[in-house]
């Protein structure tokens, strides 16, 4: 039992709740509803999940020497000893086998877009989350799959406007996750070379407005923007956004921006309501 927490642990869950965005075309063109859709959508978010737990272990067995020598990372389960090396190999061979297959069980398409995620996933936290600004095209690349991903899974048919919303706004968390991680660790010598504070505030200046610009045209253009009446939502993914700008400036809690997202009441709150509001605009009205 206590192999399996520190087992959990080192997939860091908290992560897992990026993978939501495979969520996404179904929310935005309706099928919520529907329990096949629901049930297809679960398992592929589950898949996905896993594999970023997968990814996770391995990101920690390869920089285990240098997490032993840092004070706060050396308490992880793999720098202390606490979980073996060995034991994080096996587990990561059967947590991917079993994506894969489940993957490729779902059709050529959803598995290739897992294989793809994967492997941009790996090159991300081996090699280029080192390099400013190519990290935050990595993660605007790996929402990109997720969503090509939510489509072929769903059958729903993926709007242009909301991949290029969706990259945008990955794009805008990268640089204010690093602009918080720069509050936090002013003297974070990795982080202090890749990106400067005001650097960062212009980046997020211009993500920020871009990203609800692309959402608003996207909910009085797109066809499925027309239909369901989505710029009803658009109050709600403003403060969504401008919560987590305000979020990554705030230095009165210690937490990294998404455990700071994951525990703010009022981000979590509208996030909610985001969800039920186009729940009942594209399947009541």
């Amino acid at each position: 039992m206590k192999i399996l927490e520190s087992l959990l642990i080192t997939m860091q869950p908290s992560r897992w709740w990026r993978c939501a965005v495979i969520l996404l075309p179904v929310f935005f063109s309706g099928g919520t509803l529907n329990a096949l859709t629901l049930l297809k959508m679960v398992v592929a978010f589950t898949v996905f999940s896993l594999l970023t737990g997968a990814i996770n272990i391995i990101d920690d067995i390869a920089d285990i020497e240098a997490d032993k020598k840092d004070l706060l990372k050396r308490a992880k389960p793999l720098p202390s000893g606490e979980l073996s090396v060995n034991k994080a190999e096996f587990s990561v061979a059967m947590i991917l086998t079993g994506c894969f297959v489940s993957a490729f069980f779902f059709g050529p398409l959803f598995g290739a877009s897992v294989v793809g995620y994967f492997v941009a996933e790996l090159s991300y936290f081996l090699f280029f989350k080192k390099f400013a600004v190519i990290d935050a095209l990595f993660i605007a690349a790996e929402a990109g799959m997720l969503l090509t991903a939510g489509s072929v899974a769903s059958g729903k048919a993926l709007s242009p406007w909301l991949f290029v919303f969706t990259t945008a706004v990955s794009v805008l968390m990268v640089f204010c996750e690093n602009k918080r991680r720069l509050a936090l660790s002013p003297g974070d010598p990795g982080l202090s070379k890749k990106y400067d504070g005001r650097d960062l505030d212009q980046m997020i200046n211009i993500s920020a407005p871009l990203a609800l610009i692309i959402y608003f045209l996207y909910c009085l253009l797109s066809p499925d923007g027309m239909r369901f009446n989505l710029v009803f939502t658009a109050p709600f993914a403003m403060y969504a956004v401008y919560r987590m700008i305000m979020l990554s400036y705030d230095k009165a809690s210690d937490k990294g921006l998404e455990k700071a997202l994951i525990k703010d009441r009022a981000f979590i709150l509208v996030i909610a309501l985001l969800a039920l509001l186009l729940l009942v605009l594209t399947n009541i009205f």
